[in-house]
């Protein structure tokens, strides 16, 4: 009972946190704000979180939680590879969007807070990878892919797929990305996946 509540409490806090983070950005949220939103005295908070950078991370480590969990469910859902690696590419556009919008006012926090926020993102990678193998070992069983090094092809999707993330990451202004930019973004991640699977597909 005392645990099921504090995960309800964990739970509320990075609710709000990540309400404020989007609305405001890092730099313009303070604990005190966070902790007046769900009616919490600051020294309850930081007996939760030690600072802002703590909860911040929090934030980031919940939504990469939920977004895998989410994937997890499609696996056994009757899809082919062909359309979960697809729904997957959805998906993986709108999680991109959604934590552009939790720090694109802080990505110079980041980039100088590079050593503590790399491993959170790698673990998230090998999940990733993970993720994406159990898709196309779903699709060798049920014929649709030729058999192949799995673990290779896993880790280059995701290289690619972050690739593609990357090249638009440069090119863009992270206050003003537009949703036809978020568009065209969806529209590489789908030529990748019809490209990267007509390549591995059993021959006819």
């Amino acid at each position: 009972m005392v645990n099921n509540e504090k995960t309800e409490i964990v739970e509320s806090i990075l609710q709000a946190a990540k309400a404020r983070l989007v609305a405001y950005g890092l730099d313009k949220t303070t604990m005190n704000e966070i902790a007046d939103d769900i009616g919490m005295s600051k020294a309850s908070l930081y007996y939760y979180f030690t600072n802002k950078e703590d909860l911040f991370r929090a934030v980031i480590q919940h939504e990469h939680k939920h977004f895998l969990e989410e994937q997890n469910t499609y696996l056994n859902s009757g899809l082919s590879a062909y359309q979960l690696l697809q729904n997957y590419a959805d998906e993986r556009l709108k999680f991109f969007q959604d934590l552009l919008n939790i720090n694109k006012l802080n990505l110079h926090l980041i980039h100088k807070s590079k050593p503590a926020f790399a491993p959170l993102f790698e673990v998230f990678r090998q999940k990733e990878i993970l993720l994406i193998h159990q898709m196309l070992e779903h699709g060798i069983q049920n014929k649709e892919f030729q058999s192949f090094d799995v673990r290779q092809y896993a880790e280059l999707f995701i290289d690619l797929i972050q690739g593609l993330r990357r090249n638009f990451t440069l090119k863009k202004d992270f206050i003003n990305i537009s949703q036809e930019d978020y568009q065209m973004l969806g529209r590489q991640y789908h030529l990748l996946v019809q490209i990267f699977c007509t390549g591995i597909k059993c021959p006819s």
